[in-house]
């Protein structure tokens, strides 16, 4: 599902953050007063980082931006929603497809039919994300450089979800990286998923 427009002249004057933000909050307004999003988790992906910043932030020195996130966290509080608010880079959003609808592009990334989570891989952690080279950083420095030892003389062990409960049986240093955790917002559990995209 998807909606497309365009500007009035006195909203093509605002700054593209802002009519960004005002779009986002607008469609969650709207599908809270109808009554299609209710007590659900809501994944909202903005390439707009101002805007994911101000939200987690709660304000912003702009007034209009401030206004904005009231009003986002009030339709929260009217739908009884938890929401996520995550940045993904222009680039991503490009491959996504999403970028393009707003030049009638519809037949690039989940519009053509990939499957949309292909793009937001919110279940990798870093190490995954970058094939490995946050685990090598990390043994690159881990090492004692005259002697080669490990730090305290034990081995790094890499938390994984295969050993996770059984760390208690370890000795020494671990190192986790788990995916990408940045929700701060947890008014109320929820067994439905809505997902909206920027």
């Amino acid at each position: 599902m998807y909606e497309s427009g365009t500007w009035t002249t006195e909203w093509a004057k605002e700054s593209s953050n802002f009519r960004e933000a005002d779009n986002l909050v607008t469609k969650i307004e709207t599908l809270v007063r109808e009554g299609k999003i209710h007590g659900q988790e809501v994944f909202l992906f903005t390439d707009n980082s101002t805007f994911e910043f101000t939200f987690y932030r709660g304000y912003s020195t702009s007034w209009k931006l401030s206004a904005i996130i009231l009003r986002l966290y009030q339709a929260m509080r009217d739908g009884d929603l938890i929401l996520h608010v995550i940045h993904v880079a222009g680039t991503r959003m490009k491959e996504w497809g999403v970028d393009g609808l707003s030049r009638g592009d519809l037949l690039e990334g989940m519009m053509s039919g990939l499957d949309p989570l292909l793009f937001i891989p919110l279940s990798e952690g870093a190490n995954e994300r970058s094939s490995g080279k946050v685990e090598d950083w990390v043994r690159s420095w881990w090492m004692e450089l005259e002697g080669k030892i490990p730090w305290g003389n034990l081995p790094l062990t890499v938390v994984t979800k295969d050993n996770l409960f059984d760390l208690h049986k370890v000795e020494g240093p671990r190192l986790w990286m788990p995916p990408r955790q940045r929700w701060r917002q947890s008014w109320r559990c929820s067994t439905r998923t809505g997902w909206l995209i920027q």
